[in-house]
């Protein structure tokens, strides 16, 4: 999965693309999971802030999409994470749990 505008920018350099539209919805869902996992890779092995800005945006852009494809829109999401973390809290304090006993 790529970008909407590859295609165009791989002929404007004087090469052919290969290219399909995705068949199904679900596989449209499927691809930009993948995709979601290709782009925090990339995050994760950034060396620069400017890298990371970068693929941040890549990774944000790739969830922004996901989510529409669910027909969630970037503020109930948003919306949805203040909730969570009023009501469990955020992940800024690095707590990792290792058991809970009965």
């Amino acid at each position: 999965l790529v970008r909407d505008l590859i295609p165009a920018i791989i002929l404007e350099a004087g090469k052919t693309p290969e290219w399909r539209y995705t068949r199904s919805r679900d596989e449209y869902a499927d691809l930009l999971a993948q995709k979601v996992v290709e782009e925090l890779k990339e995050y994760m092995e950034t060396l620069t802030y400017d890298e990371a800005v970068e693929e941040a945006g890549d990774l944000y852009e790739v969830f922004r999409t996901l989510l529409s494809v669910k027909g969630i829109s970037v503020e109930h999401a948003r919306e949805a994470a203040e909730e969570k973390r009023q009501s469990r809290g955020g992940f800024k304090a690095g707590i990792v749990l290792k058991s809970v006993r009965e």
